[in-house]
């Protein structure tokens, strides 16, 4: 569990304050600018859910392929080396 309730005081209390970096890394079948325009809802919940386990100061990176339907190889292939570069520079 990221949380507990604490007994005493009725309140939810976080469990994962190590944890200093949340990384995401998915793919869409929306384009960049799909989500631009939609404010992207999901990153925002996901990434504001965790950091209300995590605690204000862990840090987070989002790393996205959109549009991976009209993707190409090449282009895959480009976002695995983006996420494998961002990951050794954690």
């Amino acid at each position: 569990m990221a949380f507990h309730l604490d007994p005493r005081t009725q309140r939810v209390v976080r469990d994962l304050t190590g944890v200093r970096r949340l990384v995401s890394i998915t793919t869409t079948g929306r384009s960049r600018h799909h989500f631009w325009r939609a404010t992207d809802q999901g990153r925002r919940l996901i990434h504001r859910s965790l950091r209300m386990s995590t605690g204000i100061r862990a840090r987070s990176t989002w790393l996205a392929l959109h549009d991976i339907e009209s993707s190409s190889e090449f282009d895959w292939g480009e976002f695995l080396e983006r996420v494998r570069s961002r990951l050794e520079a954690l």
